[in-house]
């Protein structure tokens, strides 16, 4: 049963969840959709959203990267 529809979830591995914790947290959170951010704005948190969307996606969850004034497909 999925009760989060979009869940936003940190990779930048410093401070907060890396990609490997965040694809954990989205097997433990379940939600209809999963997000990646707080990544690549300074170098201390430098991270691949590619790679956590991949991983999330081989997962079997629906995984989208939202970019500034960009369209979505949710």
């Amino acid at each position: 049963m999925n009760v989060i529809d979009v869940a936003l979830l940190p990779i930048g591995d410093n401070l907060s969840m890396g990609i490997e914790d965040a694809v954990k947290a989205t097997e433990l959170l379940n939600p209809r959709m999963v997000i990646p951010m707080h990544y690549n704005t300074f170098a201390v948190i430098d991270a691949e959203p590619e790679e956590f969307v991949e991983k999330a996606q081989n997962k079997g969850f629906k995984a989208q990267m939202l970019s500034f004034g960009g369209e979505s497909n949710f």
